[in-house]
């Protein structure tokens, strides 16, 4: 007799939907857990990101930032302008007033974990799974690649590259038919443009799809007959609407400040650059990120790569081949939504060159730093092809015209449907890749491993002022020729016994702008520090980041050495020089020496190959400062010749 069979429940499979919904979860949790560690880990925000942190900082103070973080490229042009708008500094203030100056650590991860999830939501929801599934592996990719420390760095040329992906792929989902995504791209695509201005021309474009693909999808959409006409164009209003509030404060500086509108000196302003790479060059910079290679861990530290260093040129020629063909094999079968999007993609990788082409030369090399946009460009056209000629392969034999239509509703792609096969790969490669990011590692940031050591050292040396103050104050540290323009939002007149800043008083800049933290904060320099302050340093001229005004001021030097007035002692030693042949025999310095201290100031008098003043002298001993002394001196002044130019140690702003 046989045995009677056993039934046994199945266990039910995860769908794609399940799948997805684990993707999107590791791919932002990922992300966000970068800042949670930083923050826990003790990060500090200095250089860069430790201005960014102190202007973050005064956008819930009286006076909130109207302007971007400074360009150099007012110092190469010679008029001075910022990036184009404040959009960042906003989106990260409410994690510094929440816990203080490492706050834009975990808001630039939040931001960054946004952007990379609504991305492939986008293209999931306007042109079908499969490519979803694509982009969100290219997010992860992105990710991967910019690493761990990126992640958390508000430094503008880190800050917009996973938001102009987000604001590509919504492009993707409002060309293929998915008007709703318009007004997250505009967002997006805004904190790119704001952010830093190499992202103009590549934004700019996307910028363009979004609003004309928007427009176009909702004159043909159908109406139905009891539904009102204008209500078809509420994508488009909730596009507008969006690039108002994204780009509000832009305009108020624009109209309403006084003096000329940022946008305007940007544009007058030219690009500054004198010996452009040439078209030759541009094309490997744009091949830079086609090669696998630069990808990898360790790709994007290099910020400035000689050019025999970059990507052979013929790479980029080949790409623009293959998307060529692919789009004429797209027009004949006409059977992938994606169809448009690969149109935008020929444009931006003509247009990418031509940019790279205008770059100029740095250190002998290209600035890297200026073409971080080349990676989502090239991101989104492996993501469209891959679509694209997965498309096209399997419905090689279906025929017929399944492309979606502007006069009619958007129909499901028969090609987008995915197998269970592709579900799982997909998560696969997300989760594989997750994993890799959470690796630490530092691809140079803006909080640079090299500023840490100096600034910690600083941070010990003026400890026993911290503690007496009640609470740890802004620090700021300026050594750069820039810092005296991108710090700003601090100014040298703070009272040094340590007295709390007050609006109105010495809490206001040379330009007039508030001291970010108001009457909660101090700002510790030189002379707070205990130390000598230079009083004859280089001037600059600094742009004010709410009116666009600029204003005059000196370059602080931080000297750690006891005492006060050693550029004063320095600068009367150096004028007895002149008039006293006997005390300048016996000092004996070189004959090339210029003895200029307004014109070079202590650090190429006092040390470097360029010291004007031997050591062993008596009288430079006697009268200015001990060769010991200097020696401690000298090796600071080395240790941050490119040190820090902000270091925000505050507690959240009340």
């Amino acid at each position: 007799m046989a045995a009677p069979a056993v039934e046994t429940a199945r266990v039910p499979r995860p769908d794609d939907a399940q799948l997805w919904l684990i993707a999107l979860i590791v791919l932002g949790g990922v992300v966000v857990a970068q800042g949670v560690m930083a923050v826990l880990s003790g990060w500090l925000p200095s250089g860069d990101d430790g201005y960014w942190s102190i202007m973050a900082r005064s956008v819930f103070s009286a006076r909130p930032p109207l302007l971007g973080s400074s360009s150099s490229g007012g110092v190469v042009t010679g008029t001075g302008f910022h990036h184009l708008g404040p959009l960042g500094f906003y989106l990260l203030a409410p994690f510094v007033a929440l816990i203080g100056g490492a706050g834009v650590a975990l808001g630039s991860s939040v931001i960054n974990a946004a952007a990379a999830v609504i991305g492939p939501l986008a293209v999931r929801s306007g042109v079908g799974p499969r490519a979803g599934w694509v982009s969100a592996v290219g997010s992860s990719l992105l990710a991967f690649t910019m690493g761990s420390e990126l992640l958390v760095d508000p430094w503008n040329p880190h800050l917009a590259v996973l938001a102009l992906w987000c604001a590509m792929c919504c492009a993707w989902a409002v060309l293929a038919g998915g008007v709703g995504w318009g007004a997250v791209g505009v967002f997006f695509v805004s904190l790119s443009l704001q952010t830093h201005l190499s992202f103009v021309p590549v934004g700019g474009i996307v910028a363009l799809a979004l609003v004309g693909a928007t427009a176009w999808g909702c004159a043909h959409l159908p109406a139905a007959d009891d539904e009102s006409p204008w209500r078809r164009w509420s994508a488009m209003a909730w596009l507008v609407g969006a690039g108002l509030l994204a780009n509000l404060v832009v305009l108020i500086q624009q109209f309403f400040a006084a003096g000329p509108g940022n946008l305007t000196n940007a544009l007058q302003s030219g690009s500054g650059q004198e010996m452009p790479v040439g078209i030759e060059a541009g094309a490997r910079t744009v091949s830079q990120p086609f090669d696998p290679q630069n990808w990898l861990p360790g790709s994007w530290f290099p910020q400035v790569i000689r050019i025999d260093e970059l990507a052979a040129p013929w790479l980029i020629a080949v790409v623009f081949a293959g998307l060529v063909v692919l789009e004429v094999l797209a027009v004949r079968r006409r059977t992938s939504k994606s169809l448009p999007a690969l149109s935008l993609v020929l444009v931006l990788v003509v247009v990418s060159v031509w940019v790279a082409s205008a770059l100029g030369f740095r250190i002998f090399g290209v600035p890297m730093t200026l073409a971080r946009w080349a990676w989502p460009v090239a991101l989104l056209a492996v993501a469209v092809a891959v679509d694209v000629a997965v498309g096209l392969w399997s419905d090689r034999g279906a025929g017929g015209d399944t492309a979606h239509q502007p006069d009619q509703p958007a129909q499901p792609d028969p090609a987008a449907r995915v197998s269970p096969l592709v579900s799982w790969v997909g998560l696969a490669l997300v989760v594989a890749l997750g994993a890799a990011t959470m690796v630490p590692r530092d691809e140079g940031s803006g909080a640079k491993q090299l500023f840490r050591e100096p600034t910690n050292d600083l941070l010990e040396q003026v400890r026993y002022r911290l503690d007496a103050f009640g609470g740890r104050p802004l620090v700021r540290i300026n050594f750069q020729p820039l810092a005296a323009e991108a710090t700003v939002a601090l100014d040298r007149r703070a009272r040094p016994d340590g007295h709390r800043l007050r609006a109105g008083g010495p809490g206001r800049s040379a330009s007039g702008r508030h001291i970010p933290g108001g009457r909660r904060h101090r700002v510790v320099d030189g002379r707070a520090a205990g130390w000598g302050s230079g009083s004859r340093g280089h001037t600059a001229r600094i742009p004010d980041h709410r009116t666009g005004h600029v204003a005059r001021r000196r370059r602080d030097r931080l000297v750690p050495v006891r005492g006060e007035g050693l550029d004063e002692r320095l600068g009367t030693f150096i004028d007895r020089l002149g008039s006293d042949p006997a005390l300048r025999s016996r000092v004996g310095p070189s004959e090339e020496a210029r003895l200029d201290l307004e014109a070079t100031g202590w650090a190429l008098v006092l040390c470097g190959r360029y010291r004007e003043l031997p050591i062993g002298s008596a009288d430079i001993e006697r009268d200015v400062i001990s060769d010991s002394e200097r020696t401690k001196l000298c090796e600071l002044e080395d240790r941050l010749a490119n040190g820090a130019v902000a270091v925000d140690v505050g507690p959240p702003p009340a």
